[in-house]
């Protein structure tokens, strides 16, 4: 009776004992190593790959209307054409080798008779060039964002040239008025230079390819280097320094300056599809370079090789850090009545002395001398803006990134616009640099993150981050599709938003929130809380296996 109850407790412990063992192999284990995996939402790695390996991502259509003036001369007609054309076809293959790029042009010669006689008259009664290209302006609907191109002999009309000495005039829409003497090599080669300096020419290859960052360091252009890369948007910061008010009382109209300058320039088309500008103003007292002038025939001056550091402590105390976006300061510095006139000058040359500072991806400063000979204690000084804004907006072109033109052409002559205003051509080949760089950066920021979650297997991939990669890939798509139709506006807008999606799915937080904890330190949290129960589990099961098999033994030997 005994030996059967013994042998049922006995049963009884070997049946336990597998339930647990089998319990925490088959339920626990697979249930522990499931809750502490890593959700990992799936990604088109194949897709990234082939958008990355796919080339001719952009492709930028320029059109170019040809109006030949030239009374009934077919075969120069044809001469002008073909010089064109193999430009046009030298440009292309100089931009054809870029990955990232490729530039048609379109061709299309206004051949209306009405259209050219309207135009031919026009010209002959025109009394200034300006009028001239306002006529054909008009005509010729500049607007659209194609260039025209107007070629009228000398003896069309003699006197229209006669105030400049160019042959040329592009105005501030996409008109260039070109006077030809006679079908030779200078006027083909004046008409390509024409080109160059409205459409960029040959130079846009080096335009592109540093946005792509394919040149060599030591040719990559310093221009490129000064400029913000794109961005939702930019905070402008304007500071007036007042060193001591109780001497020298500084006062300014940073409003109406705003209003008059920045804003009108802001408005413009590219300007405004470029960024979001945020703009703030303040006047800092008892606050000063910190530098020592050194006097030299009656003037101050200040070397430039001492101002980095002082910009440096400068911005620490104009307080606009608390901005996420990218942060420009333009700073006033009324020169203190003991040391003006202020100038800043490069060493060695101190005779050359300027009162302006550009610093790449900071700002501006400008020196502000005023006169103190009145004699008195106090000194009121109002600010003038029309000396102060006019050198901001140059900065802040170059800032930006706004292609300075060639203004050094005896033959060429470019309409003049104040100096808050920008043309469109100009605005035109920034557009295309810019989504040209926002295309590299968000191919090279896929890249990145798909190399980064494909090496740590245990980091995590949320919806979120799911989204902005498809949105992120969409919005390129798109983007190369505008830019083909030659909706060039567009197309930076979808390039930009890409850009900015592949950057929010990169740094979204939870891709840090399993980042140092790898399979080992979970192996090693885990160890000593299953250890305790795992030990005698494991034993138990080792122990049955024993039974089970001298079990077996003796039931063979029976």
């Amino acid at each position: 009776m005994l030996l059967e109850k013994s042998a049922v407790v006995e049963q009884k412990k070997l049946l336990a004992a597998l339930s647990v063992g089998v319990l925490a192999v088959f339920v626990v284990l697979p249930l522990w190593w499931k809750t502490t995996e890593v959700y990992r939402a799936t990604l088109p790695y194949k897709e990234i790959e082939q958008l990355s390996n796919r080339e001719n991502v952009i492709t930028i259509t320029r059109q170019i209307v040809v109006a030949m003036l030239l009374e009934d001369d077919a075969k120069r007609d044809d001469l002008f054409l073909a010089k064109i054309q193999e430009y046009l076809r030298i440009t292309e293959q100089v931009v054809r080798d870029n990955r990232y790029v490729t530039l048609r042009y379109i061709i299309k010669k206004q051949a209306d008779g009405a259209t050219l006689n309207f135009l031919m008259e026009s010209i002959k009664t025109a009394q200034t060039i300006k009028e001239a290209s306002d006529v054909v302006g008009s005509l010729l609907d500049s607007q659209t964002g194609h260039f025209c191109l107007v070629l009228f002999p000398q003896s069309l009309n003699s006197n229209l040239f006669n105030s400049v000495e160019p042959r040329v005039f592009v105005s501030k829409h996409r008109i260039a008025l070109v006077q030809l003497s006679s079908v030779s090599e200078d006027d083909t080669a004046l008409i390509t230079r024409t080109l160059d300096v409205v459409y960029g020419g040959t130079d846009l290859q080096s335009v592109l390819s540093e946005s792509l960052h394919l040149q060599n360091k030591e040719t990559v252009n310093v221009d490129r280097m000064r400029q913000l890369r794109p961005s939702a948007g930019v905070q402008l910061s304007f500071t007036l320094l007042n060193t001591d008010p109780y001497i020298l009382s500084s006062h300014w109209n940073i409003e109406d300056a705003i209003d008059g300058w920045l804003r009108p320039f802001m408005a413009h088309r590219g300007i405004r599809y470029l960024c979001s500008f945020y703009i703030e103003s303040q006047v800092l007292y008892y606050t000063d370079l910190e530098l020592n002038p050194v006097k030299r025939n009656g003037l101050y001056t200040i070397s430039a090789e001492n101002l980095p550091q002082a910009l440096s402590i400068l911005e620490s105390r104009m307080g606009f850090q608390v901005s996420q976006l990218p942060n420009l300061n333009f700073v006033v510095y009324v020169s203190p009545i003991n040391k003006t006139p202020l100038y800043l000058y490069h060493p060695p040359d101190w005779q050359h002395g300027y009162t302006s500072l550009f610093s790449p991806q900071w700002g501006g400063l400008v020196v502000y001398n005023h006169d103190s000979s009145n004699g008195s204690d106090h000194h009121d000084v109002l600010v003038d803006m029309h000396r102060v804004m006019p050198t901001f907006i140059t900065q802040l072109k170059k800032l930006l990134g706004l292609p300075e033109l060639e203004r050094d052409s005896v033959d060429i002559l470019i309409e003049e616009v104040p100096e808050h205003g920008v043309l469109n051509w100009q605005t035109d080949r920034m557009l295309e640099a810019k989504m040209v760089e926002c295309v590299s950066f968000t191919l090279t920021t896929l890249q990145s993150l798909l190399r980064l979650l494909d090496e740590v297997k245990n980091m995590v991939i949320s919806d979120k981050i799911q989204q902005e990669v498809m949105h992120s890939m969409g919005k390129l798509i798109k983007s190369k599709e505008h830019s083909s139709d030659g909706k060039l506006d567009l197309a930076f807008q979808l390039a930009k938003q890409s850009m900015h999606s592949a950057e929010m799915a990169f740094f979204d937080p939870s891709i840090l929130a399993l980042l140092y904890f790898p399979d080992d330190q979970k192996f090693a949290i885990y160890i000593p809380l299953f250890l305790p129960v795992g030990v005698p589990v494991f034993l138990s099961l080792v122990s049955i296996i024993r039974q089970l098999i001298q079990k077996r033994k003796s039931t063979k030997q029976d």
